[in-house]
């Protein structure tokens, strides 16, 4: 096995509302998931995730406000919130696609040069 790095494109096939992944694994997963040894690091892990979606918000860039919605953790993006609106989630996915693509293309560039 060699030691060169695989990457493997994420091509946004789907979504996941990660609001609801994690309700859905605490409180109708089995008894020994949800309340046993996992409770604390997934607490500790969704604490994280709201301090990285108030950055992503601070930082505003396209690719991670795609990501974002696509992961329901702007309410823009979630249609269980009162603030979804899927004209916006389509204008977010879109912006941060062209902005990807651009920087593909700009990467690309200067490393032929």
């Amino acid at each position: 096995m060699s030691n060169e790095k695989i990457i493997i494109p994420f091509k946004h096939g789907f979504k996941i509302h990660v609001p609801n992944f994690l309700d859905e694994w605490f409180n109708n997963g089995t008894e020994n998931r949800c309340k046993g040894a996992l409770h604390v690091p997934f607490n500790i892990f969704n604490k994280y995730l709201v301090s990285i979606v108030e950055r992503c918000i601070e930082i505003n860039d396209p690719v991670l406000n795609r990501y974002m919605v696509e992961m329901a953790l702007y309410s823009v993006g979630d249609p269980e919130s009162k603030d979804y609106d899927q004209n916006a989630i389509d204008e977010t996915i879109r912006i941060g696609r062209e902005y990807e693509e651009k920087q593909t293309k700009t990467n690309n560039y200067e490393s032929k040069s």
